[in-house]
């Protein structure tokens, strides 16, 4: 192991060590946890199995108050009844994503000397600054704005415990397992299709960098391959695109919420996608197979993304060299 990796093992053997003294050595029964940036289910999901991780405890054991409303939502749908109203100070404050630094110095004023444990949110959490930069400014944020936001989030990541869904070992990455056994359990009965093909659509409408012909000819290039290679195509859009109409012939699913918990993905033949979290998840933790498309409209990602993502996935290939050798591949 290199100096790097020791020096980056005892941080993380630190960090883990100060959240379970704040949590086991209190004398709290049911320790009470701060809660914020979860924004979905997904997210819902991670904050769960990290409870069962490194509380080595069911959700029940503890409470949860939850700094903001979208994250009090979330959890109370994803596990109703796991949401406190308890006032009191935390003993550990949990995020999802990038901590607030907000939300942090008002936990501060009311007593809060806990540790503090990042979890990631996905394939951005792998992101550099430039990369953050750069989605940033895809969410309209002006350049400023952009910089300023980008290098504060790269910072404050480093606040305490990260808690990867995938980690680096021994060089190679390799899924968390916890997540893994979160996603499963919670997984439903697939509904079962070979010569289906589900292609799940990135947000790129709603953020504007992706006009509606544009999207249009992605879809039906995708669809001609898919055909010639004796499939049939069920297009998914990203939930936050469900406002635009698909104007395409090509068959449209009506289902929401996460794309690793739907029986027609999971019962699919192949699925496809772009820089997507959830593909990494499908063939990752849930062992579907799966293919990665680049289209004109795919931003850049990192060299650290790209790794993780062609680890699970396989590099993505351009919409415009898509061929039937490439579905038969892993199809």
């Amino acid at each position: 192991m290199s100096w790097r990796g020791a020096l980056g093992a005892t941080q993380a053997s630190l960090d883990y060590l100060l959240v379970r003294v704040c949590l086991e050595h209190r004398g709290v029964d049911r320790p009470l946890i701060a809660v914020s940036g979860v924004r979905s289910s997904l997210h819902a999901l991670h904050l769960v199995a990290w409870l069962n991780d490194d509380l080595d405890a069911s959700p029940d054991a503890v409470r949860i108050r939850c700094l903001d409303s979208i994250s009090a939502a979330q959890l109370e749908s994803y596990r109703p009844g796991l949401v406190s109203d308890d006032p009191g100070v935390p003993v550990c404050y949990v995020c999802v994503g990038n901590p607030s630094p907000r939300l942090a110095l008002e936990l501060y004023r009311q007593g809060f000397r806990g540790g503090i444990v990042v979890i990631d949110e996905g394939l951005g959490s792998y992101g550099n600054a430039y990369r953050r930069y750069q989605a940033l400014r895809r969410e309209g944020r002006s350049w400023a704005r952009g910089v300023a936001r980008a290098l504060v989030r790269q910072t404050i990541r480093h606040w305490g415990q990260r808690w990867p869904s995938y980690r680096r070992v021994d060089g190679r990455w390799e899924p968390n397992p916890v997540v893994g056994a979160e996603f499963r359990r919670r997984a439903p009965q697939p509904d079962p299709d070979p010569q289906r093909v589900v292609l799940l659509l990135q947000p790129w409408r709603s953020l504007g960098i992706q006009s509606a012909s544009e999207q249009r000819q992605v879809i039906q290039r995708i669809d001609e391959v898919v055909r010639v290679a004796g499939g049939h195509l069920l297009v998914r859009p990203h939930p936050v695109d469900r406002d635009h109409l698909i104007e395409s012939d090509v068959e449209v699913s009506s289902t929401s919420g996460l794309a690793e918990h739907d029986p027609v993905v999971l019962g699919a033949g192949l699925v496809i996608g772009e820089t997507s979290t959830s593909l990494i998840n499908l063939a990752a933790f849930l062992a579907r197979p799966t293919l990665a498309v680049r289209t004109p409209a795919t931003p850049g990602i990192s060299r650290v993304q790209f790794d993780l993502l062609t680890t699970f996935v396989g590099p993505p290939i351009e919409t415009s060299a898509l061929t039937v050798e490439h579905l038969h591949s892993v199809w």
